[in-house]
């Protein structure tokens, strides 16, 4: 470790921490560990590779103990998922329970406030409760399309639930009628402010070319794990060592469709990788925006003018994956994730803004559609590769264009060296394996076609499955309709409200990493992360130092 000159007065010895994290503690070419000692005006000892001891630090009683307390706050253990399991959306309190399970309508167990309401309000629970209860008929309000068993709005539910009768009746199907009605002026209130957003989406002009790609480069993963340095997700590895996992031009592992089907899937076989993979961590998972911010750092070195310009970081306005590009496409999955954000330093001014995407939940190896991979790329198939796709989405108003570096993972290539995306399904056929997300995913990785692969069991509980068949769906046929024009006005329109508020949180971000998530409405809210929360988006090698 670097000399620090502060005389030692106290000494700690971090008894607690791992082997495994003193190059975290270290950082890329000391960074780390020199700005500890500076901000605390201690000394700390890391004992080397080859060496005994522990970690101990050695100054003020006061600076060692911060030193510590920030040292294992940046190490500390993360809970099993990452979801906001007590944090509704928007920073609110969480919701009262409105309804467990409706007695009355099959399969009906909302399990959030906003399902709720959609439940009690719609048609179908309208329609129920009259066919059990004619008696109540007369009191759905009456409408010229769909008579008086149709859709309710909140502010007709919450007068409905004021009628003593159906009331009662809703009590006895377990519906929590008080906090039905406590929570019904928020509900309309939310549902007013979501109309509103979608009048905005709808008045950006549809554009089916709305994301324009201009150049795209195949980039290779190494996932050996070296000297069992293992790095989470929240803790960005150092530069050199996603420099030297990325390899320009490699070529996707190559699914071949057996020769005779119905075929066995493999059985999936735990182990310690499958375990590392699953909890996204470093480096048998890469996050894209990592991997994507290392490339435009090795481009310069490749030897390849072309390469160079083409991942030139001083391009971009926004380096990311694809999982935020759906985010702001509208996809209500990813929209419940959570997004930190951090701008990398480039040239002699500000930098593109970087987006780590931070999964609700741990990642599965373990499914049909993996073993359907396994199956078809070979049980052996080690690494990964993916697409590094530049791409130009317009600004509103004709105020030119974002340009933005995408990074997207890459499933195979056939026999004849297509780029393909790997589909399963027991119960779609055709084109019902390219629903939207599908579309856009394969616009930004260049794939040339899906392989819908048709199964059999293989999920929980069903045992081994088997593929019975595949089908080979063209990109051609693709038809990039409505739905894809729709995509690109959310696109447009929440990317505009991020990269304006990351401006205007920047001012405040003493760190420089911000946090984003989507509201109630799934509208983009960007502020400054919280202070210690200890997510580091890039290496610090390609940050400003505050």
């Amino acid at each position: 470790s670097a000399d620090c000159p502060f005389a030692a007065m106290a000494s700690v010895v971090l008894d607690d921490v791992k082997p495994k994290f003193y190059g975290l503690i270290i950082g890329e070419k000391g960074a780390t560990i020199k700005q500890f000692q500076q901000t605390h005006g201690v000394r700390i000892q890391v004992p080397r590779k080859d060496q005994a001891g522990l970690v101990t630090i050695s100054g003020s009683a006061e600076g060692c103990e911060a030193c510590c307390t920030q040292i294992r706050g940046m190490i500390k253990p993360r809970p099993p998922s990452r979801a906001r399991a007590t944090q509704p959306r928007g920073g609110r309190p969480p919701a009262e329970q409105l309804m467990r399970e409706c007695a009355l309508c099959t399969g009906a167990c909302p399990n959030s406030a906003v399902a709720a309401f959609d439940h009690l309000c719609g048609a179908a629970h309208q329609r129920n409760v009259v066919q059990l209860y004619p008696e109540l008929a007369g009191l759905l309000p009456k409408r010229q399309d769909d008579g008086a068993s149709g859709a309710v709005s909140v502010k007709e539910l919450a007068e409905l639930l004021g009628n003593g009768e159906y009331r009662r009746v809703h009590e006895k199907l377990g519906c929590n009628v008080d906090a039905v009605l406590r929570s019904a002026q928020q509900e309309h209130d939310r549902r007013e402010r979501a109309q509103q957003l979608l009048r905005e989406v709808h008045s950006v002009p549809g554009e089916s070319d709305w994301l324009r790609v201009e150049a795209r480069h195949i980039v290779g993963w190494d996932d050996t794990i070296f000297d069992n340095v293992i790095v989470p997700l929240e803790q960005s590895p150092p530069l050199d060592d996603l420099i030297r996992r990325c390899k320009f031009g490699a070529t996707p592992n190559c699914a071949r469709v057996p020769t005779v089907v119905p075929a066995f899937l493999p059985a999936f076989k735990e182990s310690r990788a499958a375990t590392l993979k699953a909890r996204h961590d470093h480096p048998c998972a890469v996050a894209g925006v990592r991997l994507a911010v290392a490339a435009t750092v090795a481009s310069s070195e490749s030897g390849s003018p072309q390469l160079a310009a083409d991942l030139d970081a001083t391009r971009f306005d926004l380096i990311c994956g694809t999982s935020f590009l759906k985010a702001i496409s509208g996809d209500g999955h990813l929209t419940k994730h959570e997004y930190y954000l951090q701008r990398m330093r480039a040239g002699t001014g500000g930098g593109p803004l970087c987006v780590l995407h931070m999964p609700g939940a741990k990642h599965s190896d373990g499914t049909a559609g993996h073993a359907v991979e396994r199956l078809l790329c070979g049980d052996g198939a080690s690494g990964c590769c993916f697409a590094l796709t530049s791409v130009c989405i317009p600004k509103l108003g004709d105020a030119g264009v974002w340009r933005a570096l995408v990074c997207s993972e890459v499933d195979a290539v056939d026999e004849h060296n297509r780029l393909v995306e790997i589909k399963s399904s027991e119960k779609k056929r055709g084109m019902e394996f390219v629903c939207k997300k599908v579309a856009l995913q394969v616009r930004v990785n260049g794939s040339q076609g899906v392989l819908g692969c048709h199964i059999q069991g293989g999920g929980e509980g069903q045992g081994r499955g088997k593929l019975t068949s595949v089908e080979w769906l063209s990109v051609d046929s693709f038809q990039h309709g409505e739905a894809f024009v729709q995509q690109g006005r959310s696109a447009r329109l929440m990317l505009d409200r991020v990269m304006t508020g990351a401006h205007a949180a920047e001012q405040e971000a003493s760190e420089g990493v911000l946090h984003l998530v989507f509201d109630d409405i799934k509208a983009p809210v960007v502020r400054p992360a919280a202070r210690g929360c200890g997510v580091r988006v890039l290496p610090e090698a390609v940050v400003d130092q505050r």
